[in-house]
């Protein structure tokens, strides 16, 4: 019998967090170099497009003896930016599937090379933009028309960058997926979002605060001090949070995927009415 077996009809919050932070106290590290590498060729990628676009547009200038601010230096500057920022897009997100795949892995207690998930081709790129963007218009809609409802979409849909990470969807199967999963637990959902909101937001607050006054009143290190820590606890809650919401994925996966036969257990025909072996 498999563990889905005792499942129950709700997402148990308590038990959730509970999952997630033990999953992230075990595999959290490893996440987190991942997080650091990705930090790492990102402003590696952005200062090289950076350079590179500066130095063509001085080139470009030079020889046809263009000003500084005319469209010819500009055009110049951004035949180099824009096709820069697009790999730099693209490197961020395949860091951010491949962050999603660690999770899952960790949830399981796999180990992923990072090679491996860097080379992985899925989701396409484009198709994901496009997810992300529904997603980003259907909630503003709701926020618009009333508060609740943009919510309510929030959490209906907010599962499905997952499932076309995980489960390799398209976008339509992806939003719908992710409706399917969320049906009769949203609130529940929901509530999971406010308590990460809820942690989060006075300790960032908070932290600000300190590192204000501590800039005004001339101490400058225990500033870059305390902003530092803030950077560190950062990441390390954006680990938590990442793990958390495929723990999240993966429980409510186990209460609407669930076989029919470990839903509704049918009584062995070996045994007669009273339980007793014929």
């Amino acid at each position: 019998m498999t563990d889905t077996a005792f499942a129950p009809a709700k997402l148990p919050v308590i038990a959730t967090f509970k999952k997630a932070f033990q999953v992230s106290l075990k595999s959290g590290g490893r996440i987190l170099l991942f997080s650091m590498l990705f930090l790492a060729v990102y402003f590696a990628a952005a200062l090289i497009v950076g350079l590179l676009a500066g130095l063509v547009g001085i080139v470009v200038a030079e020889r046809l003896n263009l000003d500084p601010g005319s469209p010819g230096f500009i055009l110049a500057i951004l035949a180099v930016a824009v096709p820069g920022f697009l790999a730099i897009l693209v490197i961020a997100f395949r860091f951010s599937f491949g962050l999603t795949r660690l999770a899952d892995a960790a949830c399981d207690g796999r180990t992923l090379k990072f090679a491996d998930i860097l080379r992985n081709p899925r989701p396409n790129l484009l198709v994901y933009i496009a997810l992300s963007l529904a997603l980003g218009l259907m909630t503003l809609v709701g926020l618009l028309a009333f508060i609740v409802p943009g919510f309510m979409v929030m959490t209906a849909f907010a599962l499905a960058p997952i499932a076309m990470i995980l489960e390799d969807k398209g976008l339509r199967d992806s939003l719908t997926r992710s409706r399917e999963l969320t049906k009769g637990n949203r609130w529940r959902f929901f509530a999971i979002y406010l308590l990460i909101n809820l942690t989060f937001l006075p300790f960032s607050l908070g932290s600000n605060l300190v590192a204000q006054r501590l800039q005004a009143s001339g101490n400058v290190q225990g500033s870059i001090l305390v902003s530092l820590s803030v950077v560190v606890l950062s990441m390390l809650f954006s680990v938590f949070i990442m793990v958390l919401y495929v723990v999240v994925f993966r429980e409510l996966r186990a209460l609407k995927d669930r076989p029919a036969a470990v839903a509704a257990p049918v009584p062995d025909p070996q045994t007669e009415d009273d339980g007793v072996p014929a």
